[in-house]
């Protein structure tokens, strides 16, 4: 029988996963404000991605994937579009964007980009 810890309420749990989002871009910057551009732009192999695009990545999947997922959950609607991050990466050229345009272009603060996840917890 596998041991399981205290059971939580719900308004705990949705109380500590907001904290964890709001703490999310502090986090994000102080882990990306010292890397140097030749670290920001570098893949550690061809196959996987530098942080610039992985950050890119996590910006585009809120806007495009989750945050749109989700409000058609909330609001009732359509299928889901289908996603392709792949082919974002290479179109908009996420290997080049500056630290700031990574995060969300300059009016859009990181916050306002994961409100949608936010709506669920």
């Amino acid at each position: 029988m596998m041991a399981s810890g205290p059971m939580r309420e719900p308004r705990d749990v949705q109380s500590s996963v907001r904290r964890e989002l709001a703490r999310f871009p502090a986090v994000l910057e102080a882990l990306l404000k010292d890397l140097d551009a030749a670290t920001w732009r570098a893949r550690p192999t061809p196959a996987e991605w530098a942080p610039v695009e992985i950050v890119c990545h996590l910006r585009d999947e809120e806007v495009e994937d989750f945050g749109a997922r989700i409000k058609i959950v909330l609001e009732g609607g359509a299928a889901f579009s289908p996603i392709d991050p792949e082919r974002w990466a290479a179109e908009r050229r996420n290997a080049r964007a500056p630290l700031g345009d990574a995060l969300g272009p300059a009016e859009v603060t990181w916050a306002e980009i994961i409100g949608p996840s936010r709506m669920i917890v």
